[in-house]
């Protein structure tokens, strides 16, 4: 899970907790966007979205939010999990149904009334075991 983390420019460098809770956000709404503020990363804590920059040599950030802006690309993924097929049968085997209806890209499809509730438990427990294994 490391991995996806650096591929999408946020600090892998966390606590496991922390790793899977940023890991989730990033496969369910999508990468996240600069500070509007100062234009450095977002970060996300588990409750909101806190900016980390400065804004000059004494002064720091104190941006936060609970909607930040997202990148409008999809996730980008580490070669190793990519060139994996065993990921798409541990996600279709909890329910979910893995799209590839364009070139290079690949989709991860759940009902309208999962994504709603924020997405199916059997799906994040899948896709944790997944990136676990590859990370």
């Amino acid at each position: 899970m490391h991995y996806i983390l650096q591929a999408n420019g946020q600090d892998p460098l966390r606590s496991y907790d922390a790793v899977v809770a940023i890991c989730q956000d990033l496969l369910f709404y999508g990468p996240l966007d600069t500070c509007t503020v100062c234009g450095r990363t977002l970060e996300f804590t588990g409750i909101k979205y806190w900016c980390k920059g400065t804004l000059s040599e004494w002064i720091t950030c104190i941006y936060s939010t609970r909607d930040p802006p997202r990148k409008q690309e999809p996730i980008k993924l580490p070669d190793s999990i990519k060139k994996s097929r065993e990921w798409r049968s541990i996600i279709e085997k909890h329910g979910g149904k893995v799209v590839n209806s364009a070139v290079g890209a690949t989709c991860l499809v759940v009902s309208p009334a999962e994504r709603e509730r924020g997405g199916s438990v059997k799906i994040v427990q899948a896709m944790l075991v997944l990136f676990t294994e590859n990370s």
